[in-house]
């Protein structure tokens, strides 16, 4: 029990600064926060700094290389906490819960806690997964910018500063604008102020020519994500009776 008003806000403290680290662990698939679609069961925070994060995800089978990344991605994200002394991450109602939760633990790699299963560790996949997420934001900042009045040719010339400077009139707008350039960021070029804004992944500029059909290229990924994030969200619906927005 917590014994006064101080100590409880720094409980609290303790909590949001937990949840904004998981805010930053995306679903590798659906390129979507774990906070978001509530995969997030429970956070328990010990006066010790020890922190037990509990995971439960939409179905008892669901891929374990996709549940090792989203358990390993928690242990390593809210262990940069300073204050934060060990993370254990609990995945519940799982196949392999316990080889998971124990390899996680231990600090273990895939290939190290699945031994006689796994012939590669995860790298190719995340890589794979990075792609597709920067396609789907990438779609649909496009489409937001489209929708709004943006020829696609000032959008194929369009540079990453005026990007940056382009004013956004809501949240929406404002969010789709930052989470694309978090991506973008991360290709090779590190995406400088005169560089091209939209371009493909090896940071190659699309061309007014070919933007219109790239356009379908990303739409395409962007519907088949979409539709997967559907299909979760209604198994964890019937799983665990909670409507996921």
């Amino acid at each position: 029990m917590l014994g006064s008003k101080e100590s409880t806000m720094d409980y609290e403290a303790k909590l949001k600064a937990v949840e904004e680290k998981l805010a930053q662990v995306l679903d590798p698939e659906l390129d979507e926060s774990l906070i978001e679609l509530r995969f997030i069961e429970a956070i328990k925070i010990e006066p010790d700094g020890r922190v037990r994060v509990e995971m439960r995800l939409p179905t008892y089978w669901c891929a374990a290389n996709f549940a090792f990344m989203m358990a390993d991605d928690i242990r390593a994200r809210v262990g940069e906490l300073e204050w934060v002394k060990s993370v254990a991450v609990e995945l519940k109602d799982h196949f392999y819960s316990d080889r998971i939760n124990q390899g996680v633990s231990e600090g273990k790699s895939f290939v190290e806690t699945f031994p006689d299963e796994a012939t590669e560790e995860l790298e190719a996949l995340r890589a794979l997964f990075r792609a597709k997420g920067f396609q789907r934001r990438q779609h649909k900042l496009l489409r937001y910018l489209l929708e709004r009045g943006y020829a696609e040719r000032e959008l194929s010339l369009m540079t990453v500063g005026q990007l940056r400077a382009l004013t956004l009139v809501d949240d929406e707008g404002e969010r789709l604008r930052a989470r694309y350039l978090e991506a973008r960021c991360g290709l090779k070029d590190g995406a400088p102020d005169d560089s091209f804004a939209f371009v493909e992944l090896d940071c190659r500029p699309i061309g007014p020519q070919r933007f219109g059909e790239y356009l379908k290229r990303v739409r395409r990924v962007w519907l088949n994500t979409e539709m997967n994030g559907i299909f979760c969200r209604s198994l964890l619906e019937a799983r665990y009776g909670e409507k996921i927005q």
